[in-house]
Order: C-alpha cells, then structure tokens, then sequence
C-alpha cells in the first residue's frame, strides 16, 4: 500500500517476463517462417535464403524474368512529421498493394525499413515495367484519396540481359531505383528509362 493510503499495483515480475517471452516467440516464429511482422510479407533473410536458387532457375530454364526494387519516396522525412504510427500505416498499405498488383506466383519480400523487391518468374521487361508502373499508380491514387503522403520510385532489372545472378539483377534494379530518385521520385525505370510519363530519366 502506498502513502495516503492509495494501492499501489505492480507488475510482477513472472508477468514482465512472460509477456517478453511471448515477444520473443512470436519474433522468432517470425523469423522461422521467413514473415515480414508488419506487412506479412516474405523478409530479407528469406531472399537471401532462397533468392539466389530462385534465380538460378530462371536462367537454367531459359525464362525472362524480372526483379523489381521498389522504394518508398520520403519515407524517413514522412515518419520525423507524422510520426512512426503513420510511417506504419504507410508501409502495410504499400505492402498490400503490392499484394493487390503482382500476381500470386510472384515472391514479394520487405527487404528493408522502406524498400521491397520482386521476383518475378517468367515476366519479360515490357510487363514488369507495366506492373510497376500500375503498382506506382495505385498508390499515388489511393494515398492522394486518404490523404497519406506516400509515393513510390522502382527500378527494374531483367535476367539475363541485365544479369544472371541474383546480385547483378538486384545492383541493376538499384542503379535504375537510383535514376529514378535522382529524376525527381515517383516514377518506374527500366532499361528504356522512365515509365511514368517522365521520358527525362534514362537508364543504363
């Protein structure tokens, strides 16, 4: 009992310790099913697991196929002014999204806080960049809807033209996300540059 005679209520100790127990377990659950906790997505360990393999198929089989690497526009400005709820609003919407766009055969991994990539098996250049320009699409629509200040840049590489390994397809992905930051944000380029309606951006 405390002083003026008000009950003071503690947690226990054993309470404490269970409820980080269960945090504990549910991350490492997380982390076994290769889960994204926010978005549902497949996480970055997952990739790194089993993209390499996932690539190598797609060249041994003969198949066009893209990776694309999506980044949220001004997302760290976004969670210093609205603040880190909104910053996780953000990212569950973009994570649906791309749920909503790509197709169910298609791996989709939260790769880091504000990036995700694409595995796209059997999709040629021309259709991932339409992809990626209808995701881009979808969320600049939605978020002007809601009032969300969210907007996305992708880059987009196709193997084997751009590379024959997961490394060189995701460094040519990175290069065009980088063309497109630096062409002025909220566009998709590929290997014939931007595929928003900005033909300034030009790509390697």
């Amino acid at each position: 009992e405390a002083e003026g005679g008000k009950l003071e209520i503690r947690p226990r100790l054993a309470d404490v310790f269970d409820a980080l127990t269960y945090r504990e377990r549910y991350q490492e659950l997380l982390e076994q099913t290769g889960r994204d906790g926010l978005t549902g997505l497949y996480d970055r360990g997952r990739l790194e697991r089993q993209g390499p393999m996932r690539v190598a198929d797609m060249i041994a089989a003969g198949r066009s196929s893209s990776l694309v690497l999506v980044d949220i526009d001004g997302f760290k400005a976004t969670n210093h002014r609205h603040g880190h709820s909104t910053g996780d609003q953000v990212l569950k919407l973009v994570g649906q999204k791309l749920t909503e766009t790509m197709r169910s055969s298609d791996n989709i991994y939260r790769y880091g806080g504000d990036e995700f990539v694409i595995l796209a098996d059997g999709m040629n250049h021309d259709t991932a960049l339409a992809v990626a320009e209808r995701l881009r699409r979808a969320i600049e629509s939605y978020s002007a809807a809601e009032k969300l200040p969210v907007t996305i840049s992708a880059g987009v590489a196709t193997c084997p033209y751009d590379g024959e390994n997961l490394s060189s397809l995701f460094a040519s992905a990175d290069t065009r996300l980088y063309d497109a930051k630096f062409a002025g944000r909220n566009r998709v380029v590929g290997r014939r540059g931007a595929q928003s309606g900005d033909t300034t951006a030009q790509s390697t």
